[in-house]
């Protein structure tokens, strides 16, 4: 029909900038990659650093099974290295924390039961890093004379946090010996005069009970006369 458009009619061509759509932006960073990072970064502590190294691991995984869609494989890399290293340095100083805090002065009273002098000094830091044997067997001997033999000592259970004095925690715990159980209270220092570092170690350990000498360590442990 005259005025109408043959079908054959060619229609107009698309511009090449028409055609091609809106350009593709990078890929987003991997969240998870971005998670294992953060882990590590603040906390230092081996239960985080451990997951961290974990968590990048999969991170990596995805981003290489998908690197169109996901990116961050050099962070994911470095959450993993960094959870690695900060678990095998830092695991040996939280596992002594974590136990101290969580026992006390066992080993060290089980080390003065059996005149270990060097362990107790080693887990002393100020006075009882310097005591002498006669004064680790004196507080030994005054132990063993109220209270029979040592079995083992756990945190009294807390209202709040320990009370702190400057770099020292006050912290009581539960002494079970063969002939009693008694509350003896604990100060643990977290740093040390001495070497001028950082640590976690007794500085004192003080018994008493109403009517009876207190038992100190270091300096003043009163020995008992056997009844």
């Amino acid at each position: 029909m005259t005025g109408s458009r043959s079908s054959d009619s060619p229609t107009p061509s698309m511009s090449p900038e028409a055609s091609a759509g809106p350009a593709a932006g990078p890929p987003p960073l991997s969240r998870l990659a971005l998670v294992a990072l953060g882990l590590n970064i603040p906390c230092f502590l081996p239960p985080f650093t451990i997951v961290a190294a974990v968590l990048g691991g999969v991170a990596a995984w995805r981003i290489a099974r998908h690197p169109s869609r996901i990116s961050g494989m050099a962070i994911a890399i470095a959450s993993i290295v960094l959870g690695v290293v900060l678990t095998a340095v830092c695991t040996p100083y939280w596992w002594h924390a974590s136990r101290l805090m969580l026992t006390g002065p066992q080993d060290a009273i089980h080390a003065a039961y059996r005149s270990d002098h060097s362990a107790v000094r080693a887990a002393f830091v100020g006075e009882g890093a310097t005591a002498t044997d006669m004064e680790i067997d004196g507080f030994a001997q005054a132990l063993r004379e109220r209270y029979g033999s040592f079995l083992d000592a756990r945190t009294e259970r807390l209202e709040g946090d320990p009370p702190r004095q400057g770099r020292i925690w006050s912290v009581p715990y539960r002494l079970r010996f063969e002939r009693a159980s008694v509350t003896a209270r604990v100060d643990i220092a977290t740093w040390d005069e001495a070497k001028e570092r950082s640590t976690i170690r007794l500085s004192s350990i003080s018994v008493e009970e109403p009517g009876m000498p207190p038992l100190r360590f270091p300096g003043g442990s009163s020995t008992l006369s056997p009844p």
